[in-house]
């Protein structure tokens, strides 16, 4: 990068700096890097009396001398385009802004009038300058600056004149005048409603902060300042200032993807209004980046996790405190959070749909947001007892949900009640056990209700948690108080533990189902579809851990309880099979695991009516058994099936639909659909990302996809950047899982840094397989890997014996001419070259290549590296 483009980067940051620092910060850069100072030292000319109206950031190499071009400065009374300067309204990085007049057969008419810098000639600048007046010609609002007239001034300088708004700074006007929430809220909706007509236009502002929104006399907003928008429909609108390192910005109001210099879209500027909502609601902003260097930015904004608008007032006594406090309710601080949730697709999609709910919640109507969110949550309870095979709570706020639980159980069991009395066979049975279900379901639902009032400043006592996370903790230690009902114990340690699964926390949710299945074995007979359900999930949370060893009796126990003659338990049934097929396919039992799921299948058919969430997770496991199973051609429509069923279900942000996408990008990438692989794999982490924020397994093995795929298409410093963050989760979580991202980390560190740099990362996952005695094929092929990279480091013979000890343990896994085996092969081949076997090594080579034809067609990317690898050890035996 040349001295002038790290000028044009650092101008943002040093721009916005107040004039102490800014010297401060160049007398150091002085010392550091001379030319970079002289250079930016120039550009800085202009900024020292920036008023904030103009935007900043664009600015070039002046060719002339400060002293040469304060000669020529614009003065009051020159004619520009027919109009006469009157007085500055402000000055910028780029240009400065008047109050100008025409008078024209008695008519005057005033226009804030702006014109670029003298001697401000770079290419970037013109082509911005001319985007803004095209950008505001096509505005037409009654609530943004009206575009008027353009051109060039005599001395060569593009100048446009745009309609007067005289007024005041949104925070000015708010501190001067006082108003309450409501009225507040109402000028933000008139500057949203301006914004949702600018992206309608297919523009989106990129700098929104409460310096570009003035209230005029009668109390209206108006939104200006459109110098750095971006029109979404022009083609590479973003490709000059990549190449010259331009960041358009304002830190303090900026979006996580802005400071990240990610894809910009509608989104972005809601981005903004939510940050203008928490400063028009609490007097401050929920961040602390203002004077913020660039560099350090994007560490900050990387953490960032901002309180409610409420909670932030709470914390800031005063004048505004009194005037405002209590006003702001659960409602206002639901779209300020959403507006400002750093991943784009959380926030509303756009203005339109912010604006809407502003003024559902002017009118006293429920927010869409707000709404949202309890369907949303209330629908993942509704299919609770699925953790086998693949449903998951989402962090701990499903406590919120558990009391949803109870009510639905409550409904179930009433049900159930009405049914038995209108069979008089075995009604007096069924009634006993429907009041003992609905008995206990009141106490399900009122232990829920304390855990929330711990979390109620009127209710709780002085010492409440300070968190749902803390009271979950609480909730947990009230269980074991409990022994006057130790079938409610055994409820809620089993409710609570699937939170804890549903978390990726496997060990704590182990702990809570041990202590659940030990007390259901105490109070139920050993034939009791309780313990079956404790079994089951006990298992799978020892699949999950990737110990399939342990898991199969607990899992083989359940379905001897449920699976017998005239037993009623089809959906227990159905979740303990499929969780049986896990542990078959685990075990390389691959024809079990398919006949398994075919029966699970015809079973939820069978049920009615058909609960479309099961049956799209019994197509997805099914389908999953057929493409492991290579019968690919039956696979892939009923994979696409389970998506479909799903997304009917549950709606396109549906957390099963992780693992059904994780399916459908693996088929497509078997197929040679390489760019639908990566598309599906983009959608998935976009899900994941939604569903659980917090750190979980399937947004881990999501970054793991999307940052193979990066690495794969030559991005690799994003692409290694996603495979750590996916080792920090699983670390995070403590979970064995992580062998997977260890083994993609040490694949792209082998492509880009050698197999010196790629060891490390095999050696840690063959340790932790061996510490923790984990029977996994994944255990496997990183043991393949492995050998391969010692044999490039010249230890052929420890090489060989490691690949023979994966080729081993492939074999006793069903692994026997799949794809993996082909690893197990290329590892043996490579150990055999460098022990100078050739011969041999080219045989080996020979057989993963037959072997890998089998998965991938002809032209497939994995098919050419096992190919591309078999020349090379015929050269090298050539070479001998």
């Amino acid at each position: 990068m040349t001295v002038m483009a790290r000028a044009l980067a650092m101008f943002d940051d040093f721009v916005d700096l107040p004039t102490t620092e800014r010297q401060q910060a160049l007398a150091a850069l002085r010392d550091q890097d001379p030319a970079l100072h002289r250079e930016l030292a120039r550009l800085l000319v202009y900024a020292d009396t920036s008023s904030g109206i103009l935007d900043r950031g664009f600015v070039a190499t002046p060719p002339q001398t400060p002293d040469a071009l304060r000669a020529r400065a614009t003065q009051a009374g020159d004619c520009i385009g027919g109009f006469t300067l009157r007085s500055l309204l402000g000055r910028g990085g780029m240009g400065e802004v008047w109050l100008a007049e025409r008078s024209h057969d008695g008519f005057r008419q005033r226009v804030a009038l702006k014109l670029l810098h003298i001697g401000l000639t770079h290419p970037d600048l013109k082509r911005r300058f001319q985007q803004e007046c095209r950008i505001l010609a096509q505005l037409s609002h009654p609530r943004i600056a009206a575009f008027i007239d353009g051109g060039i001034s005599a001395d060569g300088r593009p100048w446009y004149a745009m309609a007067f708004v005289e007024g005041e700074p949104l925070n000015d006007y708010v501190a001067r005048v006082q108003p309450d929430v409501r009225a507040r809220v109402r000028l933000l909706l008139e500057a949203s409603e301006a914004l949702s007509h600018a992206q309608a236009q297919l523009i989106v502002h990129r700098d929104l902060k409460p310096s570009n929104i003035l209230v005029d006399a009668t109390g209206h907003a108006h939104l200006l300042d459109f110098g750095i928008a971006k029109l979404l429909d022009a083609e590479d609108p973003d490709e000059h200032e990549t190449a010259t390192g331009l960041r358009a910005l304002s830190p303090a109001y900026a979006a996580p993807e802005q400071v990240f210099g990610q894809r910009i879209g509608t989104a972005t500027d809601v981005y903004a209004l939510g940050l203008v909502l928490f400063e028009l609601l609490s007097g401050q902003l929920p961040h602390q980046r203002r004077g913020a260097r660039l560099e350090v930015l994007a560490d900050l904004v990387r953490s960032e996790q901002f309180p409610a608008p409420s909670a932030l007032l709470r914390k800031q006594p005063g004048q505004l405190t009194a005037t405002i406090n209590g006003a702001i309710d659960h409602d206002l601080d639901i779209i300020a959070l959403k507006a400002t949730q750093s991943e784009p697709e959380r926030r509303y999609p756009n203005a339109q749909s912010f604006t809407e709910d502003l003024q559902r919640w002017l009118d006293g109507r429920p927010i869409r947001a707000q709404a949202d969110t309890a369907t949303y949550r209330l629908r993942k309870f509704v299919g609770r007892h699925r953790l086998a095979v693949g449903s998951a709570m989402v962090t701990v706020l499903g406590l919120i949900v558990g009391l949803a639980l109870a009510l639905w159980q409550a409904d179930a069991a009433r049900q159930a009640r009405a049914h038995a009395e209108a069979s008089k066979q075995q009604a007096e049975q069924a009634l006993t056990v429907t009041t003992e279900a609905e008995a206990r379901t009141q106490r399900v639902k009122q232990f829920m209700m304390d855990t929330f009032i711990m979390n109620d400043p009127m209710q709780a006592p002085g010492d409440r948690p300070a968190s749902l996370a803390d009271a979950f903790d609480q909730a947990m230690v009230r269980i074991d108080s409990l022994t006057d009902d130790p079938k409610l114990q055994v409820d809620l340690w089993d409710d609570f533990g699937e939170i804890r699964a549903g978390q990726g926390r496997f060990a704590d949710a182990a702990v809570l189902f041990d202590k659940s299945l030990a007390q259901a074995r105490r109070i139920y007979p050993a034939n009791h579809p309780v313990i079956a359900e404790g079994l089951v999930n006990r298992g799978v949370v020892e699949s999950y851990a990737g110990n399939s060893r342990a898991a199969a009796p607990y899992i083989e126990e359940a379905v001897a309880i449920l699976d017998v003659p005239g037993a009623k338990q089809d959906q227990d049934l159905s979740n303990a099979l499929q969780a049986l097929a896990g542990v078959r396919e685990a075990e390389g039992r691959r024809a079990d695991s398919l006949a398994i799921m075919g029966r699970v299948v015809a079973l939820t058919k069978r049920m009615q009516p058909v609960n479309e969430l099961d049956l799209g997770v019994a197509l997805f496991n099914y389908a999953t058994a057929l493409h492991n199973a290579s019968r690919i051609d039956e696979a892939e429509p009923i994979a696409n099936e389970a998506i479909t069923v799903t997304r009917r279900a549950m709606g396109d942000q549906a957390p099963n639909l992780i693992l059904m996408l994780s399916l459908k990008a693996l088929i497509d990438y078997r197929r040679g659909r390489l760019d639908d692989a990566v598309r599906t794999n983009e959608e998935k982490l976009a899900i994941a990302r939604k569903n659980f924020p917090a750190a979980h397994p399937w947004t881990a093995d999501a970054l793991v996809d999307v940052g193979f795929d990066r690495v794969e298409a030559g991005d690799t410093t994003r692409g290694i950047a996603d495979l750590d963050a996916a080792i920090a989760m699983y670390d995070e979580l403590g979970s064995p899982l992580v062998l997977h991202p260890l083994r993609m980390r040490a694949l792209a560190t082998l492509w880009e840094f050698g197999p010196k740099a790629a060891r490390p990362f095999l050696d840690r996952g063959a340790a932790i397989c061996t510490e923790q005695a984990i029977t996994h094929l994944q255990c496997d092929i990183i043991r393949a890997n492995r050998a391969g990279v010692m044999a490039m480091l010249g230890d052929g013979e420890a090489a060989l014996v490691e690949a023979d000890l994966a080729l081993a343990g492939l074999a006793e896994r069903g692994a026997s001419e799949q794809a993996e085996q082909a690893q197990g092969l290329e590892g043996r081949a490579r150990a055999l070259t460098a022990l100078g076997r050739h011969a041999e090594a080219v045989a080996t080579q020979q057989q993963a290549l037959t072997v890998i034809s089998k998965w991938y067609p002809e032209g497939h990317p994995e098919r050419k590296r096992v190919q591309k690898n078999l020349e090379r050890i015929k050269q090298a035996r050539e070479a001998k």
